[in-house]
C-alpha cells in the first residue's frame, strides 16, 4: 500500500463561547463567602462547510466502485466490484493547497499501488453539472481521470460533501471507484433523536453480463432511490436502495427506458465511538447479495450523509455488479 505522506489535518471547529454573570444579591446570613455561579451552557460545536475549507487536506472518504481486470470495458473481460471501505482504508482524497490539486492514492485489484496528482492543468470539459473533472494521459496511454462534484440534494446544493470519482488503469485492472469526502460530524455532536434523510443524488455505474452469450449492457443509476435513518438511541443506521438502470446506448446517450435492478437492505449498529458506518447487503426479498455499503455522517448533527456500495448478484441468467456512492440530506 502506498505510504502516506501527509499529515491528516484536523476540520477547524471553533466553538462558540457562551457565558453570563451573576447578578447582585443579599449576602448570605452567616458564613460570608461568595455565591456559585451557574455553570454555562455547553457551547456548540461550529463547522465549516466545505467551500470554507483552506490549506492542505486529507479527507475522510468512503469508496466502492468497478473494476475490470483486463482494461477491456464493455468486452469479455470479468468485471468485478470494488467492496466498500472507508478511511484510511478507502482511495486518499488529499488536497495540496498550493498547487491547487488533487493527489489520489491506492491500490488496485492486480496488486498495482498507485499515486495521481490531478493539476489544473488536467482539467477537461464535462457537461456534468457542479462537476470539475481531469483527465491525464499515463505512459501506458490510458487516459486516467478524477472528478469532484457538489451534488443538488433536492433544491439545495451540499454543503458538507462532494462526490467523486477515480477512473484509473495503473497496471492490467481499471479502477472505477465513486466516493464520498467531507467534513465529519463529531462524536460529541449526535442527534438526540432519529433522523431520516429524503433527499438524495447518486454516482455510480451497473453492469448486466448475459452469462450464455456474454453480452454486456452498461448502465446509469442517477434514477435509484433510497431510504436513510439513523437512531442515535439504539444505534441503528438502516440503509435501502431501490436500484433503478438507464442503459447506455451505442452513441453514449441514455435510454428513456428504466430497468429495475432490485431492492437492497442493510443495517449497520454503532455504538458511538466510531465516525462511520459499514454493513453487508440483502436483496429484498430472496436474501444475501455479496457486498455491502459504508459510510459517513457529514456536517452538523449529521445534516448530510453520504455512503459507497459495492456488490454483485447472479439473478437468473444474468450476472449484475453495481458499483457507486450516494449524497443525502434531511
Amino acid at each position: 500500500m502506498t505510504r502516506r505522506f501527509l499529515t491528516s489535518a484536523a476540520l477547524a471547529l471553533a466553538l462558540v463561547a457562551c457565558g453570563g454573570g451573576d447578578s447582585g444579591g443579599s449576602p448570605p446570613p452567616t458564613g460570608g463567602g461568595t455565591p456559585t455561579p451557574s455553570p454555562s451552557p455547553t457551547p456548540s460545536p461550529s463547522y465549516q462547510t466545505f467551500s470554507q475549507l483552506t490549506g492542505d487536506r486529507q479527507f475522510s472518504s468512503a469508496c466502492a466502485g468497478t473494476t475490470d481486470q483486463f482494461g477491456q470495458i464493455g468486452l469479455y473481460s470479468d468485471v468485478g466490484f470494488i467492496r466498500s471501505s472507508t478511511f484510511p482504508l478507502a482511495i486518499d482524497h488529499d488536497f495540496l493547497a498550493a498547487a491547487s490539486s488533487w493527489r489520489i492514492a491506492s491500490r488496485s485489484v492486480d496488486g498495482a499501488d498507485y499515486v495521481y496528482t490531478f493539476a489544473p492543468a488536467d482539467v477537461i470539459t464535462t457537461t456534468q453539472p457542479n462537476t470539475i473533472a481531469y483527465r491525464q494521459v499515463a505512459s501506458n496511454g490510458f487516459g486516467n481521470r478524477f472528478s469532484i462534484t457538489q451534488p443538488t440534494l433536492g433544491t439545495t446544493n451540499a454543503e458538507y460533501l462532494r462526490l467523486t470519482r477515480v477512473f484509473v488503469r495503473p497496471s492490467t485492472a481499471i479502477t472505477n471507484a465513486f466516493c464520498v469526502i467531507g467534513v465529519p460530524t463529531l462524536l460529541t455532536d449526535r442527534p438526540t433523536t432519529a433522523i431520516s434523510y429524503s433527499q438524495f443524488s447518486y454516482n455510480g455505474t451497473a453492469f448486466i453480463t448475459d452469462r450464455t452469450t456474454l453480452v454486456r449492457r452498461q448502465f446509469d443509476i442517477s434514477t435509484s432511490t433510497a431510504q436513510i435513518t439513523a437512531n442515535p438511541t439504539t444505534g441503528a443506521v438502516s440503509v435501502t436502495l431501490t436500484m433503478v438502470g438507464r442503459e447506455f446506448l451505442s452513441d453514449g446517450s441514455l435510454s428513456p427506458t428504466s430497468t429495475a435492478l432490485g431492492t437492497y437492505t442493510g443495517q449497520s449498529v454503532i455504538d458511538g465511538t466510531q465516525q462511520t458506518f459499514a454493513a453487508p447487503f440483502n436483496r429484498v426479498p430472496d436474501g444475501s447479495v455479496g457486498g455491502g455499503f459504508s459510510g459517513w455522517f457529514f456536517g452538523p448533527q449529521g445534516r448530510e450523509a453520504g455512503l459507497a456500495f459495492g456488490f454483485r448478484i447472479v439473478d437468473g441468467n444474468n450476472d449484475i455488479v453495481l458499483g457507486g456512492s450516494l449524497g443525502a440530506r434531511r
